[in-house]
C-alpha cells in the first residue's frame, strides 16, 4: 500500500466513524490491525493535521471528521479513487471475532475462560456473577457450569484444555485455588500447567483476579510477583476491562529528535591520607667539590656546593611546603656569626608553587667549608633536611662524613674517602 492509500484510509475510518477521535494508537493498532509501526502512524497523522482536512485536537495528538473530510476523499482524496466502505466490510466480523465500533475506537471482543477451584460455593457464584457480568457488557465471557449444559456428557479435562486456548484466560484466585494449583492436583493442576508454561509466551492473555485481595495465601507460588487485579478495590471494573481489551489507559507520542546533552561534571577522588615520608622525598641530588687548600700533601680546607632535591610522590598535586636545613655552623662560616641552636644553623625556606605528582624541584645551593681545625666538631654529625607539607612533617639525616667524602690527597683524583680518614687533613 502506497502512503498515499494509506493517508486515504484513515480518511476514510474518518468519515466511518464520524464521532471518533482518532490518535496515533487509533491508527496504529485499529485503522491498519498494527500492520504499520507506530513512528510511522505518527507521520502519517502529521500529514493529515498539516494539509487541513480533519480537526485538530489535544495540541495536534487527535484528529475528527469534518464535512471537508468526507468533501476532500469524494474528489479523490490524496490519489485514487475513494470507495465507501462495502457492506461486506461492514458486517462488523473481523476473523472469528466480534468488533465494536465504539464512539473513539474499534475494539476486538475476546473470548474470555473462567479458571476457578470448585469446592467453596460462596467463590463459585461469585465468579458466576462476574462472568454473567461481562456477557451483559459485551465480552464474550464463559466458565465450566455454562460450557456443560450444551452437551450431555461433556468431557471436562477436553474443555479445560480448550478453555485455556481462549484470547484471555481470568485465573481466580482462592485459598483452594493456591492448595490445588502447588500440588498440581485436580482440574486446577492440569491448568495450572497449562498457566505456567504458557505464560511468557503470552503475558498479556492471563489475567489474575481475586476477590480477596492479593495476599500470600491466595496466589500459587509460582505466581508470586505478578500483578493481581483485586476485584474488592476501587477502579477495578476499569482495570479488568482494559486487560481484557488490550485498551491502553495513556498514548505516548513517538521518540522523535535527539535526547539533549547536558554537561559533564568531573568527579575529584578522594584524598588517600598519607604520611609525610610517602609524600615528599628528600634527596641530595648535586654535590660537586670545589676549592681546596693544601700543604704537604694534606688539606687545610676543601669547599662544596650542595643541592637539596624534593620530589612529589603522593599520588597527588602537593600546594606547596616548607623545609628546613640543620648544619653545623662550622659548615658555613660565612653564616658562622648567625644564631645557632646548639652549634647548628638552621636555615629555613618555602616552595610556594603547587608540585605536580612525581615533580621534583631543588633548593638554591649551599656553601660548604670544611677546615681542618673544625673537623673534631664536624666530623660525627649530620646534614638534617625537614619538610613541611600537608601530610606532616618528615625529616632525613645524611652523615657529613660520608656526604662530603673527597679525595684522600689534593690532586682530585682516585677514590674519595669519607671525612676523618687518618691523613687527609693537617
Amino acid at each position: 500500500m502506497t502512503i498515499n492509500e494509506k493517508l486515504n484510509k484513515i480518511l476514510a475510518f474518518l468519515v466511518e466513524h464520524k464521532d471518533a477521535f482518532v490518535n496515533v494508537n487509533v491508527i496504529h493498532k485499529v485503522v491498519f490491525q498494527q500492520t504499520i509501526p507506530v513512528d510511522e502512524a505518527a507521520r502519517l497523522l502529521s500529514k493529515i493535521i498539516k494539509d487541513g482536512h480533519v480537526e485538530a485536537f489535544e495540541e495536534n495528538t487527535s484528529v475528527r471528521y469534518i464535512l471537508e473530510t468526507e468533501m476532500f476523499l469524494e474528489g479523490g482524496g490524496y490519489g485514487g479513487i475513494y470507495k465507501k466502505v462495502t457492506e461486506a466490510n461492514s458486517e462488523g466480523l473481523n476473523g472469528n471475532h466480534q468488533v465494536i465500533k465504539a464512539d473513539e475506537l474499534s475494539i476486538v471482543i475476546p473470548k474470555v475462560f473462567a479458571s476457578y477451584a470448585w469446592g467453596d460455593l460462596v467463590h463459585e457464584r461469585k465468579v458466576m456473577e462476574l462472568v454473567e457480568t461481562l456477557r451483559k457488557n459485551g465480552l464474550d465471557a464463559q466458565m465450566d457450569k455454562m460450557l456443560s449444559q450444551q452437551q450431555t456428557a461433556i468431557n471436562f479435562k477436553e474443555m479445560m484444555v480448550k478453555g485455556m486456548q481462549y484470547d484471555k484466560v481470568l485465573v481466580f484466585l482462592s485459598p483452594k485455588y493456591k492448595d490445588k494449583a502447588d500440588a498440581f492436583t485436580g482440574g486446577v493442576g492440569t491448568e495450572f500447567r497449562i498457566v505456567i508454561n504458557d505464560m511468557e509466551k503470552n503475558p498479556k492473555k492471563y489475567i489474575l483476579v481475586s476477590f480477596d485481595g492479593r495476599g500470600n495465601d491466595l496466589v500459587p507460588l509460582a505466581l508470586q510477583g505478578y500483578d493481581v487485579v483485586n476485584l474488592s478495590s476501587d477502579g477495578w471494573w476499569d482495570v479488568l476491562i482494559r486487560k481484557l481489551t488490550d485498551q491502553e489507559q495513556y498514548v505516548f507520542s513517538p521518540v522523535t529528535g535527539k535526547p539533549p546533552v547536558l554537561p559533564v561534571h568531573r568527579v575529584d577522588a578522594l584524598p588517600i591520607e598519607k604520611n609525610a615520608e610517602e609524600a615528599i622525598a628528600i634527596e641530595t641530588t648535586n654535590i660537586r667539590q670545589g676549592n681546596s687548600s693544601s700543604s704537604g700533601g694534606l688539606y687545610n680546607f676543601v669547599e662544596f656546593d650542595v643541592q637539596a632535591s624534593f620530589k612529589n610522590i603522593s599520588g597527588q598535586s602537593i600546594k606547596g611546603f616548607g623545609y628546613e636545613i640543620k648544619i653545623r655552623k662550622e659548615l658555613m662560616p660565612e653564616l658562622y656569626n648567625l644564631p645557632n641552636v646548639d652549634g647548628y644553623l638552621v636555615i629555613k625556606k618555602s616552595v610556594d608553587n603547587k608540585l605536580f605528582n612525581n615533580q621534583s624541584v631543588e633548593s638554591d645551593f649551599m656553601k660548604i667549608k670544611i677546615m681542618s681545625q673544625h673537623l673534631p666538631r664536624i666530623i660525627g654529625t649530620n646534614l638534617t633536611i625537614t619538610v613541611h607539607s600537608e601530610f606532616g612533617s618528615y625529616a632525613k639525616e645524611f652523615p657529613v662524613n660520608t656526604l662530603f667524602a673527597t679525595y684522600r690527597n689534593a690532586m682530585n683524583f682516585g677514590e674519595k674517602y669519607p671525612l676523618g680518614t687518618p691523613h687527609m687533613f693537617q
